[in-house]
């Protein structure tokens, strides 16, 4: 289990950084400004890591409870 968190994190790291560094060229084809752009891969990051944890949280919970 602990393998599986730590590739998750390391898929997430690299994505993020990647589409973090590819915001510098993103602006000129979407008329953001590049602040914009690293501000919505952040956030969607984010999001996604919550909607994750939530539901992997959720799984072990009822796995502890029984149901």
């Amino acid at each position: 289990m602990k393998w599986n968190v730590a590739a998750a994190l390391t898929v997430v790291a690299l994505t993020g950084g990647i589409l973090y560094g590819a915001a510098a060229f993103l602006p000129s084809t979407t008329g953001l400004s590049i602040a914009e752009v690293r501000t919505t891969v952040l956030t969607t990051l984010v999001a996604v890591g919550v909607i994750s944890g939530r539901h992997a949280l959720g799984r072990r919970l009822r796995h502890w409870s029984g149901s």
